[in-house]
């Protein structure tokens, strides 16, 4: 299921988005969506604090107390990949509003058919290949999306799971390491292994496989099961080159 989040503080303005976004979305064969409506953009950041989790925002600019732009920039703090359609009546903002990977800046009044096409945008965005997400729930309580490609291992310490990404280091609170493996597993099958106990590793992210261990590209060492040498050698270059492996998994 993909989530979408109007924030529009004209209410004309926004039952006619609602409307069309849900029109759209009905249309939709391929996805599911919740779409939910803010008249006002502390709301929608409280929701966010709360535990909300979008996927595409479709802001208007001109708010009274916070801007759509400085709504965005909490939003995209939380939701890493969040996909974002501007609304407004100005150009002023366009630079800011593309600094922060906006899909599409529509210029009121626009049509149903405009919208759409920055719908179609957005979720192209999501739905593209290298955008695979893992939401996470950190210390604070927050949601965090962090993308497939960016986890290079996760480790169990005391009662968190250490997620390494190529940007940092997260906690995640909620989640057992064997429920983070399985879901791993569903969306993205061949690409993690759990090569010893309390470890999930991205095939990706490996540099080599030696007697001493699992050598990341970041220069961590995770460690083997003795005698699993060899096995797991043979499963990474089955993943890393399928073509010369017709039986193995297909990446």
């Amino acid at each position: 299921m993909l989530s979408i989040v109007i924030c529009e503080d004209e209410e004309k303005d926004l039952a006619y988005i609602r409307r069309t976004v849900e029109e759209y979305c009905a249309a939709q064969v391929e996805h599911t969506f919740r779409v939910d409506a803010f008249n006002n953009p502390s709301q929608m950041l409280d929701a966010l604090e709360q535990g909300a989790v979008w996927d595409i925002a479709l802001l208007d600019v001109y708010m009274p107390g916070v801007l759509g732009t400085e709504a965005a920039w909490e939003l995209a703090r939380h939701l890493k990949h969040i996909e974002f359609i501007f609304l407004t009546c100005s150009q002023d903002f366009a630079v800011e509003a593309f600094a922060l990977g906006a899909v599409h800046y529509l210029l009121k009044p626009f049509s149903s058919q405009q919208l759409a096409g920055a719908l179609d945008r957005a979720l192209a965005a999501c739905a593209g290949p290298d955008n695979q997400r893992l939401i996470l729930h950190l210390k604070s309580g927050a949601p965090y999306i962090v993308q497939l490609a960016e986890i290079e291992y996760i480790e169990s310490v005391e009662r968190s799971r250490v997620v390494h990404t190529q940007s940092g280091v997260l906690e995640e609170q909620r989640q057992s390491l064997s429920a983070l493996y399985e879901q791993l597993c569903q969306m993205s099958p061949g690409q993690f292994i759990a090569p010893y106990r309390g470890y999930i590793v991205n095939q990706n992210a490996i540099r080599t496989i030696n007697a001493q261990g699992i050598v990341m590209h970041s220069g961590a060492v995770i460690p083997l099961k003795e005698g699993d040498f060899r096995r797991t050698r043979e499963a990474f270059f089955a993943y890393m080159f399928p073509e010369a492996n017709p039986g193995g998994p297909v990446k």
